[in-house]
């Protein structure tokens, strides 16, 4: 009977099958430009899930601050008072603004932030953005008044001016169109974000 042919060990022979491989520089040149292809593809998925997530919440923003043009933010309204929100609210329009306003033109009105804080601001929501845009025209006739109006802005831009009044004055800053605006050295300056606040 002839010999049994060695069988030779599976294991010996994948590992020396892998070392050639990895000694032959064309075939790990191959495998890095596949690794490095797979992951640049990967990273471009990425950035463009990334650019729609971002301009998703640049529309929902733009929506919310589309319900907003219809509201006024008054500020300074005693909490302890005889008559009631709204009838506050139409005295204030009627009697400092010098704008007629009626019932039937406020939608609602409600007041916002913790009720720890006193005489907290008052969001008035009209059915008239015109008459919404005169209110906030005629809001230099409340100066050196406890009472004052502005934009009813979201809370993110109403961080931002908040920290734009504590870096210049109160009378340096003023919103328009849900814009932030800083005069400041004898110009307007538009304040997207704190870096612009850093610039000035």
């Amino acid at each position: 009977m002839p010999p049994k042919a060695v069988q030779p060990d599976i294991k010996i022979v994948i590992r020396e099958a892998i070392k050639e491989l990895l000694n032959d520089d064309e075939f790990m040149n191959k495998v890095a430009k596949k690794l490095y292809d797979k992951v640049n593809d990967l990273e471009q998925t990425v950035n463009k899930q990334n650019d729609q997530l971002n301009l998703l919440e640049s529309k929902i923003k733009q929506l919310q601050y589309a319900q907003k043009n219809w509201n006024i933010c008054i500020y300074g309204i005693p909490e302890k008072s005889n008559s009631s929100l709204e009838e506050a609210v139409l005295k204030v329009c009627n009697e400092k603004l010098e704008v007629p306003v009626n019932s039937v033109d406020i939608v609602k009105c409600y007041r916002v932030g913790s009720k720890k804080n006193s005489n907290r601001p008052v969001i008035v929501r009209l059915d008239s953005q015109n008459k919404r845009n005169l209110l906030l025209k005629n809001k230099k006739k409340l100066k050196g008044q406890k009472i004052g109006v502005m934009e009813d802005l979201d809370k993110e831009r109403l961080m931002l001016y908040k920290m734009a009044q504590e870096k210049t004055s109160r009378k340096a800053v003023f919103t328009m169109d849900g814009n932030i605006f800083v005069y400041w050295e004898n110009r307007k300056h538009l304040i997207k974000n704190e870096i612009d606040l850093l610039n000035l």
